[in-house]
């Protein structure tokens, strides 16, 4: 498979380019009808948060996949459907930070998701699930890096 060019900062939640991926899952014919939806979805909310960027619509699509991933015990579809959830909540936060800097709005969707990225990391570990602990804490720490800066 192609991989594409990062143009996102370092830091950056972005690059994961999921769309051909998730596509080509949601066309292969051994895989359930359930992955194959959840692979659609998935494909259809990171393909609208990068030409659309409508963070809304990724974050329910995200979500939609990510209850389907899950109920079919995909580790791959769950982590990569966590950290599309995450990019996009975080693009919506620092789009509300964009009209007001001091956004309460902005400061309690960032606080949601952490929770949620650590709520999902101790399930996580507590499967044994390496592939979803790895993806969050790597969301984790963009998240991070982003709120602090380069600056200690």
């Amino acid at each position: 498979m192609e991989t594409l060019p990062c143009t996102e900062p370092f830091g950056s939640l972005g690059c994961d380019h999921l769309v051909r991926r998730y596509s080509a899952v949601a066309d292969d014919g051994s895989k359930s009808a359930s992955q194959r939806q959840a692979a659609m979805l998935l494909s259809v909310a990171e393909g609208t948060l990068e030409k659309e960027n409508t963070q809304d619509a990724a974050i329910a699509g995200g979500n939609e996949a990510l209850e389907l991933f899950k109920k079919a015990d995909d580790s791959d579809g769950t982590s990569d459907s966590l950290r599309l959830i995450i990019r996009a909540s975080v693009e919506k936060a620092e789009l509300l930070k964009f009209h007001d800097e001091d956004s309460q709005d902005a400061r309690d969707l960032l606080k949601a998701t952490e929770k949620m990225a650590k709520e999902e990391l101790d399930r996580a570990r507590g499967r044994g699930d390496k592939k979803v602990q790895a993806a969050l804490l790597l969301s984790l720490a963009q998240m991070n890096f982003n709120r602090r800066g380069k600056v200690k």
